[in-house]
């Protein structure tokens, strides 16, 4: 486990500071606070969160097949 600093925590994600303070804030990614201005986020916390981000395809949903032609509403004789 190794602590990281914010800037390196934002290195790690790839996003600026606000938006890792606002992860800390909305209690997303956990940070622990050194003395009374460090403030340090464990690596292990990052793969945490970042494993929780993993986004998966809906599955595809069927498509509907209608005769050529064919217009909704319309009588077939």
């Amino acid at each position: 486990m190794e602590w990281l600093t914010r800037e390196q925590a934002r290195e790690r994600l790839g996003i600026g500071l606000r938006t890792l303070d606002r992860l800390i804030a909305e209690g997303k990614l956990p940070a622990y606070k050194v003395g009374s201005r460090l403030v340090r986020i464990r690596d292990t916390d990052i793969d945490a969160y970042m494993a929780g981000q993993l986004v998966v395809p809906e599955k595809a949903k069927p498509i509907k097949l209608r005769p050529c032609g064919y217009v909704p509403g319309m009588k077939v004789v």
